[in-house]
């Protein structure tokens, strides 16, 4: 018996046949398709933002500030029922004030693709200054009217908004082209105390530059007024107003229900004798204290004894080689620091300060010739510190001769050194978790087999861990003796997904971090090099002329004084070094 056939008949022919269904996108992806209008939206308002504002001159008027005032208004009009707290709303206009997005900056949103040159390196370049101190010695001349020249500072985010802070209440600075190469100085003119009582100081992102102006301002009547980018306005200010009073002033928030920026500060200008810091207080708040209280005119006794122990020798070892170098003495008495009071008109600042090189970026510039050979030299004054030491002895673990020179710090291989088995080492500085993690990774990669890490540093976050190692082409999973530490093979990775978008690094080192994995991978990529860039401006220009990165000229080099002296100060058991900075 023949099969019978039936004729086709196309749907929708009115035979009785119902047209084929478009299956109906799932939950998850409308809503990533509501996200995709949604930055789009926020593009175009940002644009219409900027042509709104007109540029700096016409934002800081009176008729553009009514014209945002107009625009808050109509939003919390609109929005008054989608919360019962009204912060949230406030916060969220905030937040879309300071979106600067549009459709033309697409191109700079595509993940950076890292393809160093898998050659050996020769590296001999200044290296990147700790820029805390470049901070300190900025505000202290500023502030305190006298004139100073820092040498090796790059134009880092946090330097130019304690520059821009600091113009805004009328101090004068500037770069200016060093003698004989084509690095810059920073420098401070000090003609006049500047008036930071006078209007409001934008701060930017920068906690510390705000905490700098805050505890030089209250040993003045008057009032201060803060300003600032996201990131402030965000930030919980509320240990600082608890503590403002004990000092004579009171900070008061501008915006009703808000912890952050903007703020007022009143200062009474009467400072007690004897100040306790708080253990909440942010340690940009502590360190600014610190050093403010130098230019203090009355006598102040400080008592650190509420700190934990390891913040204590933290900021012991950041300021008292700092200390040592002014023109007046604090003595460390158990635990409180005494003040002798400034002079008046008396000089505090040398002329000329070269700050040291921050160990922890330098710390993975060190670490290149383990993964393309070679040599690298970074220039500058290495410090005497238990993070420089850190970083010596993490290095000094591997195939290589960490060594510190007259001019700065080199890092060769030493071919017969061995490689150890796996990385262990439970106590390590938070900024130094990726270069462990890295380095880890590795060992994995040269002998092509797991990795058991039985011990890794104390407070390290594994789940962001895992994140950064899973772009590298590596998994990081629990054992029962500790992590094992396992090679992807090159389909696994290709596979990923997260390899085609990129990796949102948290902060610079673990970029850092990630910009050497792509030695051991290729087609890395990075959403935000920004990152990294913010706290050293040069890298990504050293990174992409490697292996062989010059200038055109040579840089000056810092000498340290052969008679320059040691101390070491214990707390609590532990040894703090205190480097004299060589006088230059």
């Amino acid at each position: 018996m023949m099969e019978k056939k039936i004729p086709f008949r196309a749907a929708g022919s009115g035979d009785g046949f119902r047209p084929a269904r478009t299956p109906r996108p799932s939950l998850t992806e409308e809503i990533i398709t509501l996200d995709e209008e949604l930055i789009r939206l926020l593009g175009k308002r940002s644009l219409l933002m900027r042509k709104l504002r007109g540029g700096k001159a016409h934002a800081s008027t009176h008729a553009a500030s009514l014209m945002e005032k107009k625009i808050r208004q109509a939003w919390e009009d609109k929005t008054g029922g989608l919360s019962r707290d009204p912060r949230i709303i406030r916060r969220f206009f905030d937040l879309l004030r300071d979106v600067n997005l549009s459709s033309a900056d697409a191109a700079v949103l595509a993940p950076f693709n890292l393809a160093p040159a898998r050659l050996p390196v020769a590296v001999d370049m200044p290296g990147p200054v700790f820029e805390i101190e470049a901070q300190l010695w900025l505000a202290l001349a500023a502030l305190t009217g006298q004139q100073i020249r820092i040498f090796g500072t790059t134009r880092t985010d946090a330097l130019q908004d304690g520059i821009r802070a600091l113009s805004w209440c009328g101090a004068k600075m500037d770069w200016i082209p060093s003698d004989g190469d084509r690095s810059e100085v920073l420098e401070c003119a000090g003609a006049s105390r500047p008036d930071f009582h006078s209007g409001a100081i934008l701060v930017g992102e920068d906690a510390l530059t705000m905490y700098l102006l805050a505890f030089f301002g209250i040993s003045q009547p008057g009032r201060l007024r803060f300003i600032g980018g996201t990131s402030l306005k965000e930030a919980d200010l509320s240990a600082l107003g608890h503590f403002l009073p004990s000092l004579g002033a009171r900070l008061a928030w501008v915006v009703p229900g808000s912890k952050g920026l903007p703020v007022n500060v009143e200062c009474s200008g009467l400072l007690p004798e004897k100040i306790q810091i708080p253990a909440d207080l942010p340690l940009e708040g502590v360190l600014a204290l610190l050093w403010a209280a130098v230019a203090w005119a009355d006598p102040v006794c400080v008592s650190l004894a509420l700190l934990p122990q390891q913040q204590r020798a933290w900021l012991l070892g950041l300021i008292f080689p700092l200390f040592e170098r002014l023109r007046t003495g604090v003595r460390l008495d158990g635990e409180c620091l005494d003040y002798p009071g400034a002079k008046a008109d008396a000089p505090l600042c040398p002329t000329e300060v070269w700050p040291v090189l921050d160990v922890c970026l330098c710390a993975f510039g060190l670490a290149l010739p383990l993964f393309a050979g070679g040599k690298a030299h970074w220039r500058g004054i290495w410090p005497d510190s238990s993070t420089a030491h850190e970083v010596m002895a993490l290095l000094s673990k591997f195939p290589l001769l960490p060594q510190k020179d007259i001019q700065g710090i080199t890092c060769v291989p030493a071919p017969e050194k061995g490689w150890p088995e796996a990385l262990d080492m439970p106590n390590l500085s938070p900024e130094l978790h990726p270069l462990f993690w890295l380095l880890n990774a590795r060992l994995v990669h040269k002998f092509q087999k797991d990795v058991l890490i039985r011990r890794y540093p104390e407070g390290a976050a594994l789940t962001l861990a895992e994140e950064f190692l899973a772009q590298a082409g590596f998994v990081l999973n629990k054992s029962e003796d500790g992590l094992r530490l396992t090679l992807l093979d090159e389909e696994a990775f290709h596979a990923a997904s997260s390899k085609k978008n990129g990796w949102s690094s948290p902060n610079a080192f673990w970029g850092l971090a990630l910009s050497l994995a792509a030695f051991m991978r290729a087609n890395i990529k990075l959403n935000n090099p920004d990152c990294i860039q913010a706290v050293w401006p040069e890298y990504w220009q050293i990174y992409n002329k490697l292996p062989d990165p010059r200038l055109q000229r040579p840089l000056p080099v810092p000498v340290p004084s052969p008679s320059s002296a040691r101390r070491r100060i214990i707390v609590e058991g532990e040894a703090v070094n205190l480097g004299k900075e060589p006088q230059r």
